[in-house]
């Protein structure tokens, strides 16, 4: 678990699962026969998070879409993050890429061809959400009460947020990149505790509890194609923008 959280496994970063798989349980299959990869150190892994939310819905028995409801949608009133948004919902939802192995443009659905073929509800991709909603989870975890209704205790963030790949090629917490990693995305005046995620998309979350802050962006950078680079200097430039309000 710390090795798949910290993307220090032997998984590599990615298969094309939805072309060597026919189902969910044989992408499964599959993960379990690949070789180790061959270089060290901190390698991010959609694999490895796929693998992490199997091992959540094996855990508590329930799917990983009644998980993330249950645990952090319903207590912090994010009524508007879902996995596999009805068309009702449409309205609200950006599209993202027109895709050849679907014939169609994505709207409402996983961009991840993996998180696709695996029901659109996996550990890696998936989740819509909007700013209201995503602002309610940062707000949690920005906390520092010690008030036990609280989403994560102030000690389990504290775990969940130290830097456990100190001197490998980049700052990995429990699930969380941290500030310093070398293509440092958050910017210049996030505090070096900081912390956040991107999604390939172009959405992002980074959130700094030493200065009580945080910065969501929901943009979209693979509409109409996922060839586009610029993206990290985006980012970069909105923090410091942020940062500097």
């Amino acid at each position: 678990m710390f090795e798949l959280l910290t993307h220090t496994s032997i998984l590599p970063s990615h298969i094309p699962l939805y072309r060597i798989s026919i189902d969910r349980e044989g992408a499964m299959e599959a993960i379990k026969h690949l070789l180790p990869r061959k270089n060290g150190g901190v390698e991010y892994s959609c694999l490895g998070f796929i693998v992490l939310g199997r091992i959540l819905e094996v855990i508590t028995g329930l799917s990983l879409d009644q998980l993330i409801d249950h645990y952090i949608c319903k207590p912090l009133g994010m009524e508007h993050t879902m996995y596999c948004p009805s068309k009702s919902n449409y309205e609200n939802v950006m599209p993202t890429e027109y895709c050849e192995w679907r014939n169609r443009l994505l709207i409402g659905e996983v961009h991840d061809e993996n998180a696709f073929h695996l029901g659109g509800v996996s550990g890696n991709a998936g989740i819509f959400s909007n700013i209201t909603d995503m602002c309610r989870f940062a707000d949690a975890l920005i906390s520092k009460s010690e008030d036990s209704s609280q989403l994560l205790q102030k000690k389990t963030l504290e775990i969940m947020t130290r830097n456990y790949t100190k001197g490998l090629n980049e700052n990995r917490g429990l699930g969380w990149c941290i500030k310093n990693t070398p293509d440092n995305v958050a910017g210049e005046y996030f505090s070096k505790d900081s912390f956040g995620h991107t999604g390939y998309t172009g959405t992002s979350i980074w959130i700094d509890p030493q200065n009580n802050s945080y910065a969501i962006l929901l943009t979209n950078r693979v509409y109409y194609s996922r060839d586009v680079a610029e993206i990290r200097h985006v980012r970069q430039v909105f923090h410091n923008l942020a940062m500097l309000q």
